[in-house]
């Protein structure tokens, strides 16, 4: 074994597994009160963001016509009717039941 004198030949050294952590990306922009946006990073397919939002029109507190997947960035945008009545864990369940278990929250619901 070749010794580094790095990050990784100390990983290796100490028998630990190195593993590359994919971090959310930088949220698409807002133009509204209200609104929401998700990384949904299995969203990858052409007919991903049409489950997504099919998803999340379900939920009673969601616009269905703001809906806006885009499957190259992995997110969705929407806006919320009430802000009191908003749930992350009941999006994360909307989308699971979609098909997607992971569901990270980057913006929302936002004041302007």
């Amino acid at each position: 074994m070749s010794v580094w004198w790095g990050v990784p030949a100390a990983v290796a050294v100490v028998g630990m597994e190195a593993k590359s952590v994919e971090l959310p990306p930088r949220p698409v922009p807002t133009d509204g009160p209200n609104q929401v946006v998700l990384y949904v990073p299995a969203m990858t397919c052409a007919s991903c963001p049409q489950k997504a939002a099919a998803a999340l029109a379900r939920l009673s507190w969601v616009r269905p016509d703001s809906i806006q997947a885009d499957r190259r960035t992995r997110q969705v945008r929407f806006t919320v009717t009430d802000r009191e009545q908003f749930n992350i864990q009941k999006v994360r369940d909307a989308i699971a039941a979609a098909g997607y278990l992971r569901t990270d929250l980057l913006t929302g619901p936002t004041d302007r």
